[in-house]
């Protein structure tokens, strides 16, 4: 684990790093960059699926915000995590189901989780689940509009 250089890289805050305990501060890191690579491998089968190139299939991208982002989470703090996916994925089809290329399945079958709980119909669909002993919680939403770079989000 390479707090510093992953933490730039996601464009994560580092101001706490010194604080925390190394173990923490690494699981967190970790599972932080864990999503982002389910998420982009999920939107690579989603495209595919739809019959997009591979030039279409990087479009997803994991923003951290809450106590997270603001660094100031500690053992016990939850990591809430925003996916934003292209605006071929969508909620129903694709974000939720129980079909190999969604993420709902991807996640719930991922090794490191423990918990999952789907919530399809709150208005901001989000999937709550305890990854490696630390609760994430992961809103979606579809991108309507080219990416820039935004403070918090892993670049596609």
């Amino acid at each position: 684990c390479n707090p510093s250089a992953d933490s730039k890289r996601l464009d994560l805050p580092t101001r706490r790093l010194d604080q925390l305990s190394l173990a923490h501060t690494c699981l967190s890191l970790t599972i932080v960059v864990v999503h982002d690579r389910i998420v982009k491998k999920w939107v690579q089968g989603v495209a595919a699926k739809y019959g997009f190139g591979e030039e279409t299939s990087a479009n997803a991208r994991i923003c951290t915000f809450g106590s997270y982002r603001l660094g100031v989470h500690g053992p016990g703090s939850d990591i809430d995590t925003l996916c934003i996916g292209p605006r071929y994925a969508t909620r129903e089809q694709d974000f939720f189901g129980s079909e190999d290329h969604c993420l709902e399945f991807i996640l719930r079958n991922h090794e490191w989780t423990t918990e999952f709980t789907p919530v399809p119909d709150s208005y901001v669909p989000v999937i709550k689940m305890e990854f490696k002993g630390v609760q994430v919680r992961k809103a979606h939403t579809q991108r309507l509009m080219p990416f820039r770079h935004t403070a918090g989000c892993a670049d596609a």
